[in-house]
This record gives C-alpha cells, sequence and structure tokens, in this order.
C-alpha cells in the first residue's frame, strides 16, 4: 500500500464505492476556459481556475473508474518486478565481521589489541580476497568502565575523529567498524614496515636528509590535521608507521581532540582538565605540564603540543638519546618543565648547525615562540627546509632515502600469541603452521624488529 494511503482514507473511499456518488465535474468548466481563452487569461479567468483547482476532489472524480478496481485487494503498480526477479546492483555487499579470518597479533596497548586480519568473501566480482587490514579490538567491558556523564565522542575518540576525515597518504584510514557480542572492531588500513622507533633503534644516528625526509612526511600529516581543526596530542615513534613507500603515517588517535578556535584558553577550566598529560610522558609539553603557568598566566593549547613531539623525536633521530631524559617520570617531568638540554659533543655526534636552530625552534618553552604553532607556514619557511619541494612531499614524488626490505607478515614466525577464539567470537582465527606458531621459550632478540 502506498504511504499516502491511509487506512481511514481508503475505509471512506470504499464506503463511498458502495453508495451512489454524487460528484462534480469541475473539468467542464476547465475545459471552457482553457479551449475559449485568449492570451493571456484575464483576471477572472485566473480565479476560475483556482477555484476549480481548489475545489476538485480526487477521490470523488476516481469513482467512475471503480469497475476497474472491484474485486481487488491491493493496489496492483505495473513497475513491480516479477516473482523470480531480483534488482541487480554492480556494488559489493558491505563487509562483515564473518567475511575477515585473523591471522596474527600485531600489537597490544593499554585499552586494545591490534590484530592482522585477511579478507576470504569471494562472492563477487569486486571482491578482493587475501587482503591485509589492521583490525583494532577494544572491549566492551573496557568501554563501560568510562563515566556515564562522558560523551560518546569521549568514548570512541579514534573512530569519531577518522570519520571526520576524508582520506590523505600520511594519516591512517578506516574501512570500517564492527561491533559483536563482546568487542567493538575498528578496520585500519594496514602499514607493513614497521614503526619509526624501530627504523631508529636500528640505524639512529641518522643523516640530515634522512631526517629531513622523515620530517616533512610527519609535518605533512599533522599539517593535514590541524588544516581540520584536530590535535593529535600523542606524536611519537611508536605511533608513526613506515607505509610501503618509506612515507611516514600517523596512526593512534585515541587521545586526540578537536581545538577551539582560540587555542589560548583559561587554564582553570573544567572542560580543559583532559589536556594535563595527555599522551605520553616523554613527549609532552611545559604548558601541559605547568597548567596555569605559561606567560602571561593564560596556556596555549592547540598545534603547538604536537609540534613539540616533532622536535624531541628529530632530536632523537639526530642523536640517537632522549633530551629530556630521567630515571623516573618525575625526574623527566620536572626536565621538561625547566626545558633544559644539551647537545652532544661534537667529536661524538656530528649535528649541523641549521638542523640545531631547527629543533632548538621547536622545542621552545613558552608556545608563542615555538616554531609552527601559528601555521606550518612557519616550518617551511625555515632556512633547514630551503631545499624541500612540498608539492613532491605531498604527491610522494621523493624516492625514500635509504631501503627498508620487504615484509612478510603472513608467512613469518609468530612474535606474539593469537588470541583466543573466545576473546573475539565475531572474528575466525586461523591458526598457522606449526612451525610458526608463537612459543614462549624463544622470545625475540632485543634488536629483532617487533610489529607494534
Amino acid at each position: 500500500m502506498p504511504p499516502s494511503r491511509s487506512p481511514s482514507i481508503i475505509r471512506s473511499t470504499r464506503r463511498s464505492l458502495a453508495s451512489p456518488a454524487k460528484y462534480r465535474t469541475p473539468f467542464e468548466d476547465y475545459e471552457v476556459i482553457v479551449r475559449n481563452r485568449p492570451l493571456p487569461l484575464s483576471e477572472d479567468q485566473i480565479i476560475r481556475l483556482h477555484q476549480v483547482s481548489r475545489d476538485f476532489d480526487g477521490l470523488e472524480f476516481g469513482w467512475q473508474f471503480r469497475s476497474n478496481y472491484e474485486g481487488l485487494e491491493k493496489p496492483e503498480y505495473s513497475h513491480a518486478p516479477g516473482p523470480g526477479l531480483k534488482p541487480e546492483d554492480p556494488r559489493p555487499p558491505p563487509l562483515r565481521l564473518e567475511d575477515f579470518e585473523c591471522v596474527r597479533t600485531l600489537g597490544e596497548g593499554e585499552s586494545c589489541k591490534v590484530v592482522l586480519v585477511r579478507t576470504v568473501r569471494n562472492a563477487h566480482d569486486l571482491d578482493r580476497p587475501g587482503t591485509l587490514i589492521a583490525m583494532k579490538t577494544v572491549s566492551k567491558k573496557y568501554m563501560r568502565e568510562f563515566d556515564p556523564t562522558v560523551l560518546v565522542y569521549e568514548k570512541d575518540k579514534e573512530r569519531s575523529v577518522l570519520t571526520e576525515l576524508p582520506w590523505n597518504p600520511f594519516v591512517t584510514g578506516m574501512i570500517g567498524s564492527f561491533v559483536d557480542s563482546k568487542n567493538v572492531y575498528l578496520a585500519l588500513e594496514f602499514i607493513p614496515s614497521g614503526d619509526l622507533r624501530t627504523l631508529m633503534r636500528n640505524y639512529a644516528p641518522l643523516p640530515d636528509r634522512v631526517i629531513q625526509f622523515y620530517f616533512c612526511g610527519i609535518a605533512a600529516g599533522l599539517a593535514f590535521l590541524h588544516e581540520h581543526e584536530i590535535v593529535h596530542r600523542d606524536v611519537k615513534p611508536e605511533n608513526i608507521l613506515i607505509g610501503p613507500g618509506g612515507y611516514p603515517v600517523l596512526v593512534d588517535f585515541g587521545v586526540a581532540r578537536r581545538v577551539e578556535e582560540d587555542f589560548v584558553k583559561d587554564g582553570t577550566k573544567p572542560r580543559l582538565a583532559d589536556w594535563h598529560l595527555a599522551g605520553s610522558i616523554l613527549y609532552t609539553p611545559p604548558e601541559m605540564i605547568q597548567m596555569g603557568v605559561g606567560q602571561r598566566g593564560s596556556i596555549f593549547f592547540g598545534p603547538n603540543v604536537d609540534w613539540w613531539a616533532t622536535g624531541i623525536i628529530m632530536y632523537e633521530m639526530a642523536t640517537r638519546r632522549f633530551p629530556f631524559f630521567g630515571s623516573t617520570n618525575e625526574s623527566c617531568l620536572r626536565r621538561i618543565s625547566r626545558c633544559t638540554y644539551y647537545w652532544p659533543p661534537a667529536g661524538e655526534i656530528r649535528v649541523g648547525r641549521t638542523l640545531k636552530a631547527f629543533i632548538n625552534a621547536l622545542l621552545q618553552p613558552y608556545p608563542i615562540n615555538r616554531l609552527g604553532t601559528y601555521g606550518v607556514q612557519q616550518i617551511m619557511d625555515h632556512p633547514w627546509m630551503a631545499n624541500v619541494d612540498w608539492t613532491k612531499i605531498i604527491s610522494r614524488q621523493y624516492v625514500i632515502p635509504m631501503e627498508l626490505g620487504e615484509s612478510h607478515f603472513v608467512d613469518s614466525w609468530h612474535q606474539a600469541p593469537l588470541l583466543q577464539q573466545s576473546n573475539i567470537p565475531g572474528l575466525n582465527v586461523k591458526k598457522p603452521e606449526l612451525y610458526l606458531r608463537h612459543d614462549k621459550r624463544y622470545p625475540p632478540k632485543p634488536n629483532q624488529r617487533v610489529v607494534s
């Protein structure tokens, strides 16, 4: 039944069909006016046409066609398909959890586990079985531990942030989200070449040209986020993966936050309390520690938080050291608050003068003096970036400065045990061959790359 025909209208129509009808034929007046009208219509004729259209009753007019519909319980539609026909859709159906299988564990965090899955569905011409995807699993029990007054956006920040962003080569993309009886799943792009921490552990200190290449990729990703008014707040080497082309990709938006139009805020406001020590302590800027001791009594929250972290990463890539290292978290925070760090002797590690000036500009204690606080254009205009063609960076036309080798995740030994099927009931766990299974008696070597 069409939505426009309510049951009350149908009942009144049946009553009118059962009794002789006294209906008007306004079309006679209409035909006389239109057939004999001069051009243009007079005012009286226009008024008469409006009266005809207002007084016309479609139900009474349809009474003369009742013989065509007597005995029919449901209306017929000429465009309805036959009983054995189905409409054809060139698009494949949406992916479901049943269309994946878990093949190995990639890493584990405080609130989630990341596994490698591959597609198994091959029912459509556009299906690509064997495609590798990173699946992040978050327990529903963990999400229920949040305060009920917390907004849904705060409970699932990563999905909220990724759904707001268009695709960008320097930011991981979300493929979809799923749910089962125990977990919430986020299907993300799989970045196969490890993280920046592993690269620094194996090759640091790095040459200036290599540092410049990776920093430009990180800056392109941060500029994209800041353009969409999002601050990552947890920029660190573990959250910077190396893509298949060698370019860095930003991941893990669990503590990301949208920035207000004016990022100079009063630190006493409750809604800014979550900025205190957000992210990793080693990459926390002084203003997030002091919470009110910034210049002129204000706290500067915005892109400056991410640019401080990139300055520390560049210092690590250039020296293989951490600028504010401490034996405890408290001592590390005290050194960050004082913002005192030293460069190694020239005879031990050689760092260019322009590179030092660039890193020093990123590690300014006051945000208003920090490079990048007022936009990425400040970074582009620095003398150390004079030889960079940012158009080639964004389009990824530069050749990677160092070979990282190929990764064979599926056919390599498992460095972490697979998740139990009972813990991820919606995903099918595919057990590897016996000689590839994880064995805790043989831990990975200290210099062996561990997927995270």
